[in-house]
């Protein structure tokens, strides 16, 4: 089996990343308060919110150029379509087994082994493809759903 990646180790290329922005998802059972009244009068903290009034959530707001990284290590997935050995496989054991393929980076600019791992689909090979990627995104000309990247804990992802 010979398994190529769209960039090599060592090589340079340009990330792209969803700029975002914090809001507060209010809480539907408080409306937001954090607290409830009781039967005698007392206020209590919401039960569904804890007291926060709300939970933190976040809103995409622009796909951006980020930067220039160095790949250094790449990590390729494949499964193939199929059943497995006596018709059962480690993610399904009803059905057949989906065909898969996935390409992840680390770069030595966020971390290897211990740090961010980048998907192929947010990696490009110059700044002009990438700031077209942009583009694209940005005009809703892309589904932005899957072109999140899994990333570290370095942003609270």
């Amino acid at each position: 089996m010979n398994l190529k990646s769209a960039y090599d180790l060592g090589q340079r290329v340009w990330l792209i990343r969803n700029r975002r922005e914090e809001y507060r998802d209010p809480c539907g059972f408080c409306g937001g308060t954090g607290k409830i009244n009781g039967a005698d009068g007392a206020k209590r903290h919401c039960p569904e919110c804890f007291g926060r009034g709300g939970k933190r959530a976040w809103r995409p707001t622009k796909w951006l150029v980020d930067g220039q990284l160095t790949i250094g290590e790449v990590r390729i997935k494949v499964r193939c379509d199929g059943p497995a050995v006596d018709g059962h496989e480690m993610f399904d054991n009803f059905g057949e087994q989906k065909a898969m393929r996935e390409v992840d980076y680390m770069c030595r600019e966020t971390g290897i082994g211990s740090g961010s791992v980048w998907k192929e689909a947010v990696l490009f090979p110059n700044q002009i493809a990438a700031q077209k990627e942009c583009d694209k995104l940005n005009a809703g000309t892309r589904e932005a759903a899957s072109w999140v990247p899994c990333e570290s804990a370095e942003e609270g992802s």
